[in-house]
């Protein structure tokens, strides 16, 4: 029978002793390692600067379906009048915009922008065909104050001159209320108008204008309900044919509450 003597199982137990020790070594720089690359990627993350965010809406009467770019890069192909893309993201920084007629490398309008990181922007292209123009509005990124809601009106329309804005609750009369805006001319915002969270419908009328019963107006939108902290923009816009009268509506969610 084979005896280990005291000294060689000492030996074993230094060398096990010895094994374990390179083992926890080598665990503690695994993890380290492990450690400092997520370090890197978490910083390198930090360092990537967010997209801006951008849409585009066809607004011009007679132009024909069109194409949108940002240098070179498209955007949305084929709006035709009265039609809004979704957003798309974009490197922050100067661009360039540009709106062809569909399907065709004719160029029809142009612009320049500077895009935020993290911001919102909607590009508009307005006027008659023969006279387009393209401007680039900021929007709202987030949700308008606790109970209440935030809705931008844009004039886009070519034939009214400046409007009047009103935002009739429901039950009341148009004839009762005071405009929410006044003298909002062909290209201008009105801002972002806040009203309490509810059910209304956006009346516009020639600014100036008292409302009373037999009042026209230019556009009386039907009752809309807006949740609390949603955000919109509205575009008017003129009717397709010029001899129907009053304007017509696109409309946009710039943030809507999940």
């Amino acid at each position: 029978m084979l005896t280990s003597s005291p000294q060689s199982c000492v030996c074993r137990k230094d060398r096990l002793s010895r094994r374990r020790v390179r083992a926890s070594h080598l665990i503690v720089a695994g993890l380290a390692a492990a450690l400092l690359v997520g370090c890197q990627s978490m910083e390198e993350t930090a360092d990537v600067p967010a997209a801006a965010q951008l849409r585009v809406i066809a607004a011009s009467p007679d132009a024909p379906k069109m194409d949108f770019y940002a240098g070179g890069s498209a955007l949305a192909y084929g709006l035709d009048f009265g039609t809004a893309s979704s957003y798309v993201p974009l490197t922050p920084g100067s661009v360039s915009l540009a709106a062809n007629t569909a399907n065709s490398a004719q160029l029809l309008v142009t612009a320049n922008a500077g895009l935020t990181a993290g911001q919102q922007y909607t590009a508009i292209v307005t006027n008659v065909a023969a006279s387009l123009q393209e401007t680039v509005y900021p929007d709202q990124t987030r949700p308008a104050p606790r109970g209440e809601v935030a809705l931008r009106v844009i004039d886009a329309a070519t034939r009214v001159g400046s409007v009047d804005v009103y935002l009739v609750p429901t039950g009341r009369k148009l004839a009762k209320m005071l405009p929410v805006r006044t003298g909002v001319s062909f290209g201008a915002s009105s801002g972002y108008i806040l009203a309490p969270a509810g059910t209304y419908s956006l009346v516009v009328l020639p600014t100036g204008t008292v409302p009373s019963p037999s009042t026209q107006t230019l556009l009386t939108a039907p009752q809309t309900s807006y949740a609390p902290g949603s955000v919109r923009t509205v575009v008017l816009v003129d009717h397709v044919t010029k001899t129907t009268p009053g304007l017509s509506q696109i409309v946009a969610s710039d943030y809507e509450p999940a």
